[in-house]
């Protein structure tokens, strides 16, 4: 019989306080090196967790019966949404931030 993993971390519960916290509190948290828990508030990590679950399992069922479809064709489709949301989360969100064109003037 297998084990049951048990947790007591309340993923809304995390959110809600994230959400409450001022400023001064998410520098100091950051001041700290704690700053890549307040990521996990982020919904683009909830997207990347959530893409690479259905990855796995896609993937399990897909070597379990070799079927290139629906098993195999939905195995595709979940590591295009892995691959699409890790692109957004690397890049600051969907769309990702303008970048600021800079003008060189050369002095003549």
């Amino acid at each position: 019989m297998g084990k049951i993993l048990i947790s007591r971390f309340s993923g809304c519960k995390f959110l809600s306080i994230v959400r409450d916290l001022d400023e001064e509190k998410l520098n100091a948290i950051r001041e700290l090196g704690f700053g890549g828990l307040l990521q996990l508030a982020s919904k683009e990590l909830h997207n990347v967790v959530l893409s690479a679950a259905l990855l796995w399992k896609n993937f399990q069922a897909y070597s379990l019966t070799k079927q290139l479809f629906p098993t195999g064709f939905s195995a595709v489709i979940s590591a295009a949404m892995l691959c699409f949301y890790s692109y957004v989360m690397i890049s600051g969100g969907n769309p990702p931030p303008k970048k600021l064109k800079t003008t060189e003037r050369s002095s003549s």
